[in-house]
């Protein structure tokens, strides 16, 4: 496939680039002082915890060091928010176990976590959640029940969030390189059946619309094959489908 050279997109992926690692950076030193004040906290004994949170907040300092110096690696932070998730629901801090857990999982789909394997991912995910949820019956029945209804106030706030805001939020997580068709040269029936392609256009509704055979459409279609390198109509619209074409 013909390569496209863009030095003025070139340098606009590259800026995105270093200013998506300043930005993770940034939160890595936040994180990463917060965690520390927190650890001195809990050993000089001004803050109440217990010997797993202390175990966890031993792993989770380190884990900032590195996301600060390495932070392209933004899967730790997905790694810390659960740890912190699990610690929090482990020890009865309902709301702020399950924003940390939210934010671990939004992280996880950012890094494309969730794009293989979604089937078995997702339900492990959730069962770990409920477990940790289910180990707070070890305290009280009253303070179980606040928590419980706490957790479902939080997620009836998320999921609502979701809602209202998922065609901005698919917008955002979404973003996909540009693919500009003019470049390829090709004749405004060629581009018909590319745009139909990625429509998911039977031959023959292209065809009708174009008002020609079917057979024309096929020929048009091996040329696109031939610019592009691929095989068949799904190889096509496989490959398009991770542009944005115009």
């Amino acid at each position: 496939m013909k390569q496209q050279t863009n030095t003025k997109s070139g340098t606009t992926a590259f800026l995105s680039n270093a200013d998506d690692n300043f930005k993770t950076r940034l939160l890595g030193i936040s994180g990463f002082l917060l965690s520390l004040t927190i650890l001195v906290m809990e050993l000089t004994g001004n803050l109440t915890s217990g010997k797993w949170k202390i175990v966890s907040d031993f792993i989770i300092v380190p884990l900032f060091i590195i996301l600060i110096i390495k932070p392209n690696q933004l899967y730790l932070l997905s790694i810390i928010s659960v740890l912190a998730a699990f610690m929090n629901l482990f020890y009865g801090g309902h709301v702020l176990g399950l924003l940390f857990y939210a934010f671990g999982m939004a992280i996880a789909l950012k890094q494309g976590f969730f794009r293989t394997g979604k089937k078995l991912k997702v339900p492990f995910m959730f069962i770990i959640f409920f477990i940790f949820m289910l180990l707070q019956l070890r305290i009280k029945t009253s303070k179980f029940i606040i928590s419980m209804v706490n957790i479902l106030i939080a997620m009836a706030i998320i999921f609502a969030f979701l809602y209202l805001f998922q065609e901005n939020l698919k917008g955002y997580y979404t973003s996909k390189p540009v693919m500009d068709l003019s470049v390829y040269g090709f004749t405004p029936r060629q581009l018909a059946c590319v745009h139909g392609c990625i429509q998911k256009k039977k031959l023959k509704e292209i065809a009708d619309e174009q008002i020609i055979s079917e057979s024309a459409i096929k020929r048009e279609m091996l040329e696109i094959y031939r610019v592009f390198k691929v095989e068949d109509r799904h190889e096509l619209y496989r490959m398009l489908s991770e542009y944005t074409i115009i």
